[in-house]
């Protein structure tokens, strides 16, 4: 039997030239709803404050059942057809690797390093495996707290305060020291092997190094005092302590692990300079029931200072303004670098209301009297961020450059964050090789020249159609921190470099023509975490 002509086209008696305008209205309305689907999926992580966007789509039908039902419908249809995660807790970002299973970055296995210094008076970086310490006189060992603060107060140029392993609980003010070092004979607290020895600290600041070229190592700390706002710092490193080494330790559960900041007392200045913070792993177990300022690394005032291959992660706020950093220098500080460090804004804490931001130059500024000079127009000059990763910062941008003066950004790389931002008129820098996933911004007089970076922000329409616009496109799965690349054609030899910097993220250094970003991907093994594998897909 023949299907009738109204059943067989709906538009069947309709005249031509209508039909066919309705044919076409239908099919580009279908074509522009798919479009926009698409674009919501792609703008829920970002307008969603870090929400994935299975979790949204989880929760978006109850939000819309009242006012729009049959838009709840359709959502609900697409949470059916979507691998969404079960979960009730507040986990809206997926799991990302720990700091054990970054090769480069954090805590390394091994024994003592040798610690050398250069003509003035800064640490030079050392090599995993590059032992035995240097400049030892006096090997002291101590296996209980009581032991542990005697030498400590008591130690002299050359002296190695070897802790025997096992825990030691430290409760009081702050733990004092005894002499100053030299660069040829510094002084050494440390265990003989990382997770030999751990330090419970119910303290205000823990060591309060006033004195200059001590090296601490291996070390396990932890804060555990009942109130977030007395346990402070690990280190307040104070004065004129030049040449201090935090290396190879874990320091967890602190407002400011490290406290940086000088003393200006009867006219005198007297600023800590040429600190080495390197491969420690920096992080809180919880938020921080504090209003207190909340960044793992405070370096206020000291200039010189290197952050170099450290991880640094969950520094939440859970009180007061509920802004942290990862770490900051400022107080009219001068020639700080930040280089091949791991920042994870949230890696375990979820997304809960509180902003974190990566590194800074700057940080929130600092009053004239904790200031070199008592001048706070220009809170660092000279500054360089390197050679990082900087990821999951959904909320704030990843660097933040505040009164930074001629400072130079290059090779990092930049995962959900807002990008950079450049403010205020004595802030002036050079942005360059960078991987983006966000924008660069000048706000308050601020200024910038970039060059050769490959920013999301700046993909027009057509090229994030035919294109790869996103970390998301350019990675397995860059916030997962799978970083083997995905689509390497705008990343691969497409960088230019500075002479001095010549190490990427693993160390290694860089080819005549390098890659953008942070890791070189033709290095046959490069240091991404154990479970991404390989670097490169082919």
């Amino acid at each position: 039997m023949p299907i009738p002509r109204a059943v067989a086209h709906p538009f069947s008696n309709i005249p031509k030239l209508l039909r066919k305008r309705l044919e076409a209205y239908f099919l580009l309305s279908g074509i522009a709803a798919h479009a926009l689907l698409l674009a919501a999926l792609f703008a829920i992580p970002i307008l969603s404050g870090g929400h994935s966007v299975t979790e949204v789509i989880r929760k978006a039908p109850g939000k819309l059942e009242g006012k729009y039902p049959t838009l709840a419908s359709a959502v609900s249809l697409l949470r059916d057809l979507l691998p969404v995660n079960q979960n009730p807790g507040r986990q809206y970002l997926p799991s990302f690797p720990g700091p054990r299973q970054w090769p480069a970055q954090g805590v390394f296995p091994g024994g003592l390093q040798a610690q050398h210094y250069d003509e003035h008076g800064a640490p030079i970086q050392s090599a995993p495996g590059t032992g035995p310490p240097s400049g030892v006189i006096r090997v002291v060992r101590v296996n209980d707290t009581k032991s542990l603060l005697d030498a400590v107060a008591r130690a002299k140029a050359g002296d190695a305060i070897t802790l025997q392993p096992g825990t030691y609980r430290v409760k009081g003010r702050r733990i004092k020291l005894g002499g100053h070092g030299t660069p040829n004979t510094p002084v050494y607290v440390r265990a003989q092997e990382f997770g030999d020895v751990r330090i419970e600290l119910d303290t205000l600041e823990g060591f309060f190094v006033d004195k200059s070229f001590w090296v601490f190592e291996n070390l396990r700390i932890q804060g555990v005092c009942s109130d977030d706002s007395r346990c402070e710092h690990a280190f307040h490193v104070f004065g004129s302590a030049n040449g201090v080494t935090l290396r190879n330790n874990e320091l967890v559960d602190f407002n400011a692990a490290l406290k940086v900041n000088g003393d200006r007392r009867k006219g005198r200045e007297r600023f800590p300079d040429f600190g080495l913070v390197q491969n420690n792993d920096i992080y809180n177990t919880r938020p921080r029931k504090t209003g207190n300022p909340a960044t793992p690394l405070n370096i206020n005032a000291g200039n010189g200072w290197v952050v170099s291959a450290n991880f640094i992660a969950d520094f939440s706020k859970g009180r007061g303004n509920r802004i942290s950093y990862a770490g900051f220098m400022k107080g009219n500080s001068e020639n700080g670098v930040f280089e091949r460090n791991l920042v994870v804004c949230h890696w375990r804490l979820p997304v809960d209301g509180d902003i974190r931001l990566g590194l800074s130059l700057g940080g929130g500024g600092t009053g004239d009297r904790f200031c070199r000079r008592g001048d706070c127009s220009t809170e660092h000059t000279g500054g360089i961020i390197r050679n990082n990763i900087i990821a999951r910062c959904p909320a704030d941008v990843g660097i933040y450059l505040n009164r930074a003066a001629h400072t130079q950004v290059h090779n990092n790389l930049l995962i959900a964050n807002t990008g950079i931002d450049v403010r205020f008129a004595t802030s002036s820098a050079s942005i360059h090789n960078n991987i983006i996933g966000g924008r660069i911004q000048d706000r308050d007089g601020g200024t910038h020249f970039s060059d050769n970076n490959l920013i999301a922000s700046e993909c027009g329409w057509l090229s994030q159609w035919l294109d790869s616009c996103s970390p998301e496109d350019w990675y397995q799965a860059a916030l997962a921190g799978d970083f083997r690349l995905r689509e390497g054609k705008r990343i691969l030899n497409r960088g230019n470099i500075e002479p001095q910097a010549t190490l990427d993220l693993c160390g290694n250094p860089r080819p005549p023509k390098p890659d953008i970003g942070p890791v070189e991907y033709d290095i046959p093994s490069p240091c991404l975490a154990a479970a991404a594998g390989p670097g490169r897909i082919e």
